[in-house]
C-alpha cells in the first residue's frame, strides 16, 4: 500500500511535513516549522524550553507525537521527555525542497542517522546559515549539540547529508526518485518525482517561473511532460493572485527610485535571497553606488560562491558593514566568532560613521532587526527605504509592522514596496498543473485549496494527520 500522511502544510502557507509510505519505505517530503501555529503560543521573549526537549512542540501541535513516528526523533530529546528510545531508525530519509525554515527547521529534532537529501546549494546554505546564526536548539538543522549540554567543548553531531543529482534517478529506500531544479526566492530549490509501487507522485516544493532562474522551472516542466503523474502535491501560496511580477520589474522600479535620490538608500530584502542581492548589486553598479552588506550576508556569499554565480567579497562595488558590537569601538575582539574572522579581514569594511558621511554613494541592506543602526547612521532628509520582501511578513519570522512604521516615521523614510514573490501566481499555477497533467491534484502550502477545483477536475483536499492512499 502507498499512502501520504499530512503532518503539516495543510490549510496554511508553510510547515510542510508530508510522510510518504510505500511498502517498507518511509520518507518525509520536507520537515518544516509551521509559523502560524508557532505564533499562536510563542514570540520574541516566550520561546520553547530547551529543558523540555520535544515536549512543548508536541503538546502545542508543532510536532507529531513520538508515538506516531517511532524511530524518528533524536534519542537525547526522547530521553529528556522520558519517551522510549529506539536502537534503529525506522525512516529512510527526508527529501528537502529548499532551505527556508518553513520546510527545514524541524529537522533539528530528527535522529541524525536518517539521511537528509537536498541539492548541494541547499546543504551549503543550511550549513552557512546555522554557522552564523544564534544556535537555538530548535534551529540546529545541519548539526546539533546533544542535550543536556554537559561539556561546552564537545563537537556537534552532524546529520547524514546526501546530495541529490539533477534529473537522474536515485533511490530512497525502495523508492526511485528524480529531482529537478526550480526557480524560487532562494537558490538550490528542487521539485521531486517519486516512483512508488502505486504510481508516480510529483512534489512541487515552492515554485515560480518569474524569477532570475525561471528557465529552471521551464526545464523541469519540459521534463515532466514525459512523465505519467498519478498524484501531484502542488503548492498554492498565491492561488488568489494574478498580478504580474518579475525580478526585472524589481530592478526597474528600484532603479527609478534610486536615480531620483541623492541621499542614502536602504534596501530591506531577505538575506537568503541571493537573487535579490544580485539585483541590488547590479543596481548599485549601474547607479554609481556601492552596495553595503552585513557580516552574515557576506559570510553566506563566501560559503556558497563556488556553487552560485556571485561577486567576490572584495569586489569594488561591495562594502561590508561593521555593526556596533561589544565595546562599540569596532575592535577585533568585538567580532571574535569563528565565522566572522575571514569577513573582518577584508579591506572593504565600513562603519556606521562612514556610511553617515557617504550617504549619496551607497545602498545599504538593513533588515527590520538592524533598524537600531539608524540611530548611528542618521539618514539625511530625502533618503529612501525600499522594502523588497513580502509584507507584513517575511518567509521566516513575523515582523512587527507597527514598530517598523515607527522607525520609518522617526527617520523620515518613505516606505517603498518593490518586490516579486518566490511563489507562482494563479495563472502560473494553472499552467504548471496543466503541463504536469496529474490524475489527482492535492493542494498544499495554501490557505485556499478549494480554488484548485476551478482548473482541475480531481482535487483531493488533504487533512491534518490524515492519510491519502494511492490505489
Amino acid at each position: 500500500m502507498t499512502s501520504l500522511t499530512f503532518y503539516g502544510g495543510v490549510g496554511v502557507v508553510g510547515g510542510n511535513k508530508i510522510l510518504l509510505e510505500d511498502g517498507d519505505t518511509r520518507v518525509f517530503l520536507d520537515f518544516g516549522l509551521d509559523y502560524n501555529q508557532y505564533g499562536k503560543y510563542f514570540e520574541e521573549y516566550l520561546k520553547p524550553r530547551v529543558g523540555n526537549g520535544l515536549g512543548d512542540f508536541v503538546e502545542l501541535d508543532l510536532l507529531p507525537s513520538p508515538n506516531k513516528l517511532e524511530g524518528f526523533y533524536r534519542s537525547d530529546l526522547l530521553e529528556i521527555n522520558r519517551s522510549p528510545v529506539h536502537k534503529e531508525v525506522n525512516f529512510d530519509g527526508i527529501l528537502v525542497s529548499h532551505c527556508h525554515f518553513d520546510h527545514t527547521a524541524n529537522i533539528s529534532f530528527v535522529d541524525e542517522r536518517i539521511p537528509v537529501y537536498a541539492s548541494e546549494i541547499t546543504i551549503g546554505m543550511i550549513k552557512a546559515v546555522q554557522e552564523c546564526g544564534h544556535g537555538n536548539f530548535d534551529s540546529e538543522i545541519y548539526s546539533y549539540k546533544k542535550r543536556p549540554i554537559v561539556r561546552r567543548g564537545e563537537p556537534p553531531i552532524e546529520r547524514t547529508w546526501r546530495t541529490v543529482p539533477s534529473g537522474k534517478k536515485f533511490k530512497v529506500g525502495d523508492i526511485e526518485v528524480k529531482a529537478f531544479p526550480v526557480d524560487h526566492s532562494v537558490p538550490g530549490a528542487m521539485c521531486y518525482v517519486l516512483y512508488t509501487s502505486e504510481g508516480a507522485i510529483f512534489y512541487t516544493g515552492d515554485i515560480r517561473n518569474h524569477g532570475a532562474l525561471s528557465h529552471q522551472t521551464k526545464e523541469a516542466l519540459d521534463a515532466l511532460e514525459t512523465e505519467d503523474i498519478d498524484l501531484m502535491l502542488c503548492e498554492g501560496t498565491r492561488i488568489r493572485e494574478a498580478d504580474e511580477q518579475s525580478e526585472k520589474l524589481v530592478k526597474k522600479r528600484s532603479t527609478e527610485i534610486i536615480n531620483k535620490c541623492n541621499n542614502l538608500v536602504i534596501a530591506d530584502y531577505a538575506f537568503k535571497d541571493l537573487t535579490r542581492f544580485k539585483t541590488f548589486y547590479e543596481i548599485a553598479k549601474e547607479t554609481g553606488r556601492k552596495l553595503v552588506i552585513g557580516l552574515r550576508d557576506a559570510y553566506i556569499i563566501k560559503e556558497v560562491k563556488s556553487l552560485v554565480d556571485l561577486p567576490e567579497l572584495a569586489d569594488d562595488n561591495l562594502l561590508i558593514y561593521l555593526d556596533k558590537r561589544g565595546s562599540g569601538t569596532f575592535c577585533d575582539k568585538d567580532y571574535n566568532k569563528k565565522w566572522m574572522k575571514y569577513i573582518i579581514s577584508q579591506d572593504n569594511k565600513i562603519t556606521s560613521e562612514e556610511v553617515q558621511k557617504s550617504q549619496g554613494d551607497v545602498i545599504i541592506r538593513l533588515s527590520f532587526y538592524d533598524f537600531n543602526d539608524l540611530v548611528d547612521i542618521n539618514p539625511s532628509l530625502g533618503s529612501e527605504y525600499i522594502h523588497s520582501m513580502c509584507e507584513p511578513f517575511n518567509e521566516e519570522m513575523a515582523i512587527s509592522e507597527e514598530r517598523m512604521k515607527n522607525w520609518l516615521e522617526r527617520y523620515r523614510l518613505p516606505y517603498r514596496y518593490v518586490h516579486c514573490s518566490g511563489h507562482a501566481n494563479r495563472p502560473q499555477l494553472e499552467e504548471i498543473v496543466q503541463r504536469v497533467n496529474p490524475r489527482t491534484l492535492v493542494p498544499i502550502h495554501t490557505e485556499y485549496p478549494d480554488l484548485f477545483k476551478e482548473f482541475h477536475d480531481n482535487v483531493q483536499k488533504p487533512e491534518k494527520d490524515k492519510k491519502i492512499e494511492l490505489r
